[in-house]
This record gives structure tokens, sequence and C-alpha cells, in this order.
């Protein structure tokens, strides 16, 4: 299977079976990039070092949330918890819904 991230980016999953695809800010599997300013002006990411992971098994492809603010289909993912994903699902590291500039939730 393969990731495709909003900006056209397509990732191959080849991990073996059991083994985490982690996505996060640094020092991971794939390193999404988010720069903010709050309104106190102090800049910083809203992207976990680790935010999530995604990890094939028999049954599946799951992604489980290791952070504030991961997203499936517009619904926020509860933190460690798995959520089986499926063909076309939308996974957001930040709320979909939100202004930009401000906290992710």
């Amino acid at each position: 299977g393969s990731l495709e991230f909003g900006d056209g980016t397509v990732v191959r999953l080849e991990n073996p079976l059991g083994v985490r695809f982690v996505i996060g800010r640094e020092n991971c599997d794939f390193e999404a990039k988010d720069v903010w300013t709050s309104p106190t002006k102090q800049t910083g990411s809203r992207i976990s070092r680790e935010h999530c992971n995604i990890r094939r098994e028999q049954g599946g492809v799951f992604v489980q949330n290791t952070s504030v603010s991961t997203w499936l289909n517009g619904q926020k993912i509860k933190r460690n918890v798995e959520e089986l994903l499926q063909n076309g699902d939308e996974l957001h590291l930040l709320n979909p819904n939100h202004v930009d500039g401000g906290c992710p939730d």
C-alpha cells in the first residue's frame, strides 16, 4: 500500500507486518513540516516529534494517534487508539476545520 499526502507526496508502505511507520516532526519515517506563529509572535510546530504511526497487519492497515491531534475523515482520533484505514480515507495531522494561525484543536 501507499500513503498520499496533501502536497502530492506518495510514500510506499514497505514496512514488514507489525512494524510501525512513524509520521512526525523529526527523526521518523516521514517528516511533516508545519511552522506557525502564535498570537504572541512565538513560532513553533504543531506537529509532534512522533505524531502518529501506521502499521500493517494481516487484518489491514491501522493508524494510531500518539499526539494530541490526529484526524481521520474529519473525526479526531483518541490518543493511543488505533483505527482501521480504508482506501480513500483522509488523515490529517491537525484539525482540518481550523483556521491557520492558532492551536490545532
